[in-house]
């Protein structure tokens, strides 16, 4: 298999995640809020780096299996062991001499034999060995079961995937939280998408051959399903509703952002910013109208709901202050389909928070927008004989 640069910057950048992040998180370790978010950052990296592994082990055995027929495991595990065995003996075996009074034969052993991730109460020194037995164990597992139930191995996969979090629900209930999420099972959907990954990426290839535009095909393929890749890794990482509160905080403060920057390059670039019909955009980075549409909606649509929550003063000055600023930004940029989006996620949140009346106003207002919008941008005044197509029009776009 050639080696795959940009895979190599996706690595360079899952380390950085992990060392930043637990320095970050031991230099504040007395802040709980800092420590908590260096150290999902620092989760996320190593997910990325499972959902690597997952794809770059896939890939080599769907290769070898479409090259030879068959999947050879000796061979397999021979290069596994040449590669990872010589620089983990250049760890651990100094690691038990320094630390030899502290260290129990078990803990030296589940390091050897590649279980720390089960071994609840490992020393902190042998901490980091918890994802090197994660991959070994996925190494161990997968080319086997690959080979023997290969028509199967889609089915196996998506099982892991909607498994894995049952078992970390399960893991909290039993007051096991924090010590078996570095077990196999709780990690195993990363790497199961990382498989699944690799399978499809198969898939785009092939069906890119009899495409009009093959290249642009497999381009968009493999854009698609990197983003559910990277999007699985980062969901992975969430385990409670604070997390995923937080999670949400950050990421439409980052939507927020690109209101924000469509807007200063409008000033920076005034004849680039606005196309032919005067609809807002950004330049660079390029940001369509369409997309600054959506991402107005969104932020709209959450400030709206934050205002219902009773927020402090100072909360509900900034959140009606978001609302506005992503309704001028949301009518600036003219994307009918994101302020349609808006009228639609605002009925739900009047609805959720029991405005039922002004829910439904909303709703009948929106549609009756879109019927007057319809009828007047039509090129004359329907004749009584075009009533019924329009009619069928308005019904069909409206539904």
């Amino acid at each position: 298999m050639r080696r795959i640069p940009s895979l190599d910057g996706l690595r360079a950048i899952s380390i950085l995640l992990v060392v930043v992040g637990h320095w970050v998180e031991l230099r504040y370790k007395f802040d709980v809020v800092i420590s908590d978010v260096a150290g999902s950052f620092a989760n996320l990296g190593v997910r990325i780096f499972f959902v690597i592994s997952g794809y770059l082990i896939t890939t080599l055995l769907l290769q070898e299996q479409a090259r030879t027929s068959t999947i050879r495991l000796r061979e397999f595990y021979v290069r596994r062991a040449y590669r990872i065995l010589p620089a983990a003996m250049f760890f651990m075996l100094p690691v038990f001499v320094i630390f030899r009074h502290e260290l129990r034969w078990y803990h030296a052993a589940a390091a050897a034999f590649y279980l720390t991730n089960f071994d609840y109460a490992h020393p902190w020194f042998l901490g980091h060995l918890w994802s090197l037995s994660v991959e070994e164990q996925f190494y161990f597992l997968w080319p086997g079961v690959l080979k023997k139930w290969q028509r199967h191995k889609v089915a196996i996969l998506v099982g892991v995937v909607a498994f894995a979090p049952v078992y970390r629900v399960i893991c909290h209930f039993l007051g096991m939280h924090g010590r078996a999420d570095e077990t196999f099972p709780a990690v195993a959907d990363v790497l199961a998408i990382g498989c699944l990954l690799a399978i499809f990426a198969f898939i785009c290839v092939i069906s890119s051959t009899w495409s009009v535009y093959p290249a642009w095909t497999l381009y968009k393929s493999l854009e698609y399903l990197l983003d559910v890749a990277t999007l699985a890794a980062i969901l992975a990482t969430v385990s409670s509703m604070e997390e995923i509160r937080r999670l949400g905080n950050w990421i439409w403060f980052l939507y927020a952002l690109d209101l924000v920057w469509c807007w200063i390059s409008a000033v920076i670039w005034p004849t680039e910013a606005l196309d032919e019909l005067g609809r807002l955009s950004s330049p660079w980075p390029e940001i369509s109208y369409n997309s600054l549409g959506a991402s107005s909606a969104l932020v709209s649509i959450v400030a709206l709901a934050r205002l219902f929550r009773k927020p402090e003063k100072s909360e509900r000055a900034w959140y009606t202050l978001l609302l506005v600023f992503g309704l001028i930004t949301l009518l600036a940029s003219q994307t009918r389909n994101a302020m349609m989006g808006f009228v639609v996620g605002a009925f739900l949140v009047f609805i959720f928070e029991r405005k039922a009346w002004i829910g439904i106003g909303i709703g009948l207002a929106g549609i009756l927008g879109r019927v007057f919008y319809l009828v007047f941008s039509l090129a004359s005044v329907p004749s009584l004989s075009e009533l019924p197509a329009v009619l069928a029009v308005i019904l069909r776009t409206v539904l």
